[in-house]
């Protein structure tokens, strides 16, 4: 609901974050009463949801990446329905009660609950949620959203000097840390396949790579795990070529490595 910054727990706006957020909570409670009342049947699945996710969460082995919004991803869209429903009633209601107020007060009857004015919490709501939204964003910490640990250091958020470095150097299949692999990867359009030295989210990537004569092991300039693999390769009397573009290096042994193959440490995984 972007009450709170991506990989971290601030609140937006402090306090007011948190009294936003009871203030969702409030409105969700509501609407669970409605339910319960059989006043709002197409809510059922929202609410349903909402109720089964902290269920679901904690069953998820993923569960432990708390600050990453994706994984309660299900449970944020369901509760933007609920708000959007929120602010569709809070027009009737509020029509209903000027009814009751001019019935009240002797003034006849009120034509509030059916002017155009209740409209007009429409691009309100989504106003406020948008800003919200952008908030959110900007007060996201680049570093932390981007910065992964890539081999002992984090990963660069501009990586364009990789992108170059690959395209200069005719690198069609690598090996790299996690956060480069299937970055690159996407941002070349997979006119250089990469797998990950450790965790390869994507297994038919991972079985071209290994079969290509000439993979390339792909890393941040700042990480140690270059160097490593350089002296591994000269105490084995294996030539190799190495490529530096500002933030990110290139190795290429004469002879293909497979990360399986090298000892543990070398690239700071456990292997097989």
């Amino acid at each position: 609901m972007s009450l709170r910054v991506q990989r971290s727990f601030t609140w937006i706006g402090g306090w007011a974050g948190v009294l936003l957020a009871w203030a969702v909570a409030g409105a969700v409670g509501a609407l669970v009463i409605l339910v319960a009342r059989g006043r709002a049947r197409r809510c059922r699945l929202p609410l349903l949801t909402m109720l089964m996710l902290p269920v679901l969460f904690a069953l998820n082995p993923m569960a432990s990446y708390q600050g990453q919004a994706r994984y309660v991803m299900s449970g944020s869209s369901m509760g933007a329905l609920l708000v959007g429903v929120a602010l569709e009633r809070s027009g009737v209601w509020g029509g209903r009660l000027a009814v009751g107020i001019s019935r009240w007060t002797g003034r006849g009857r009120a034509t509030l609950g059916r002017s155009p004015r209740r409209l007009m919490l429409w691009p309100v709501g989504v106003a406020l949620l948008g800003a919200l939204g952008l908030v959110a964003l900007d007060k996201a910490p680049p570093r932390l959203v981007v910065g992964f640990d890539a081999g002992g250091v984090p990963m660069p958020a501009d990586d364009s000097s990789l992108q170059s470095l690959v395209t200069e150097h005719h690198v069609h299949y690598a090996f790299a840390t996690y956060w480069i692999a299937y970055r690159i990867t996407f941002e070349t359009n997979g006119a250089t396949e990469a797998t990950a030295f450790d965790n390869d989210r994507y297994p038919p990537i991972a079985e071209t790579v290994q079969r290509s004569k000439d993979p390339v092991d792909l890393f941040v300039a700042s990480s140690l795990t270059a160097r490593r693999l350089e002296r591994w390769c000269e105490v084995h009397g294996i030539e190799y070529a190495v490529w530096h573009d500002g933030l990110f290096t290139a190795v290429r042994p004469d002879t293909t490595v497979l990360p399986s193959e090298l000892p543990e440490g070398i690239l700071s995984v456990v292997t097989k």
